[in-house]
């Protein structure tokens, strides 16, 4: 490798020292005064094997035939021929279209080490701009990516450019495209072409990303788009070449829609399960309270007995139990409001996350997250409502519960004086016990 890079090199050095004359049949000529550059460069030519490239003819002073450039000094007038290997060991070319028709490995994607342009005067490996020669390296590399996308070779016919076809599928039809890798000189004056998208689509591919299957078949849609348009009469490449920027704008929209209907998707089925979720805590908070909720009906029954019952002491039983059931279904609704509070507060933490991204969603997703919250913001109210007027049902039963004891045993009624004579005597029995009592005990 090292020895071919450098009798490139050394015939190059040769040729633009002489002033980079025409090269004809893979001939140049020059008719020049000898310098010591020049002289050195010469020596380095004849000592290259003739695999490399040889003087065709040596005169000097144009008249002497010479054998060798140790035969010439300094100052005198030489004309030389210097013959270009034809074998490939030295990549010197006239032009482009010279490459183009003695390499044509390229249009299979292989690239050049190092090669020799004269109509440009420019060397590959060195350092500088140069329009065509990136042009050319980037068509290069994008024949070798394209050959690993394709859906498939066809490699029916022999030929030395690649048959890549990629196939279009529409309404459930199936058509391929083949996109013969074969470009000329002037395909070159274009602008390099950007690899960026392709080799991230690649990339992507071979280290398994999210998303890279999709990535890579909406490219290849895009691309079989594009060679589709081609008209009959021009070449496919070329005409790929000419609307590359334009197949990277068609894929980067169809992935955006794609990306797009994935996140409308991704984000109503969350909210779909968000929604069922918390409709079932709040579901969840009334059916746990709703079997302890049987005991008003029982109460209401308790009402209608105290209206039959005339024993004082069977209706206290009856406030005193109405009492104990209000308490116990007010702390459980109590419970049961707290419980609920928390699941606002989650449910206002879940919708506040998504409303972040609310300006980038499309209005589909915009009404149907609305839809979600007011949902959501009805059944907690309607819960809400719901457990209130279990707990004042629960009070209500017990305030009519004692209007009706009052109303039957309230003051100046029979059952009143009985009774406060009954509580009246109780209290004077267990003074006269604790005045008994006291001076055992103490």
């Amino acid at each position: 490798m090292s020895t071919q890079i450098t009798a490139l090199e050394k015939v190059v050095s040769l040729y633009r020292l002489i002033g980079c004359p025409r090269v004809d049949n893979g001939i140049f000529t020059a008719e020049i005064e000898v310098t010591s550059e020049l002289k050195c460069a010469m020596n380095n030519c004849e000592e290259l094997s003739t695999s490399y490239g040889e003087f065709d003819e040596l005169l000097k002073n144009n008249s002497v035939d010479i054998s060798s450039p140790s035969e010439i000094s300094e100052g005198d007038t030489i004309k030389l021929k210097w013959k270009i290997a034809t074998n490939g060991s030295v990549l010197f070319f006239n032009s482009y279209a010279d490459l183009l028709e003695n390499h044509k490995s390229v249009f299979r994607g292989e690239s050049l080490d190092q090669f020799y342009i004269a109509q440009d005067n420019v060397l590959s490996t060195e350092n500088g701009e140069n329009s065509r020669l990136a042009t050319l390296t980037s068509v290069v590399n994008l024949i070798s990516l394209l050959s690993k996308i394709a859906h498939y070779h066809d490699e029916k016919t022999k030929e030395d450019v690649f048959r890549l076809v990629f196939i279009l599928t529409e309404k459930d039809t199936h058509k391929p495209y083949v996109l013969k890798t074969l470009f000329h000189e002037e395909d070159l004056s274009l602008n390099a072409i950007d690899l960026s998208t392709l080799n991230e689509l690649i990339e992507a591919q071979e280290c398994n990303h999210a998303h890279a299957s999709e990535k890579l078949g909406i490219f290849r849609f895009a691309l079989a788009n594009i060679i589709s348009q081609c008209p009959p009469n021009e070449n496919v490449f070329s005409y790929l070449l000419k609307h590359w920027s334009i197949l990277l704008k068609e894929y980067k929209a169809s992935f955006d829609m794609y990306i797009s209907g994935f996140s409308f998707n991704k984000v109503r089925t969350e909210l779909a399960k968000a929604e069922i979720d918390l409709a079932s805590s709040l579901s969840k908070v009334m059916n746990d309270i709703t079997g302890k909720l049987f005991g008003i009906p029982i109460s209401l029954v308790a009402l209608i007995s105290m209206l039959k019952i005339d024993s004082i002491a069977e209706n206290v039983v009856l406030v005193v139990g109405n009492l104990l059931f209000s308490l116990i279904v007010s702390g459980l609704v109590r419970n049961q409001l707290l419980l609920r509070q928390s699941i606002n507060i989650g449910a206002n933490l879940t919708f506040s996350t998504y409303k972040v991204e609310n300006g980038s969603y499309p209005y589909d997703l915009k009404k149907c997250l609305t839809r979600s919250e007011a949902t959501f913001k009805s059944q907690s109210r309607f819960l809400l409502l719901g457990l209130w007027s279990a707990r004042i049902i629960a009070w209500l039963v017990t305030f009519i519960a004692v209007y009706i004891f009052i109303e039957k045993f309230g003051n100046g009624s029979h059952f009143w004086v009985d009774f406060k004579n009954l509580f009246s005597n109780f209290i004077d029995y267990i003074s006269n016990c604790y005045v008994l009592t006291y001076p055992i005990i103490f």
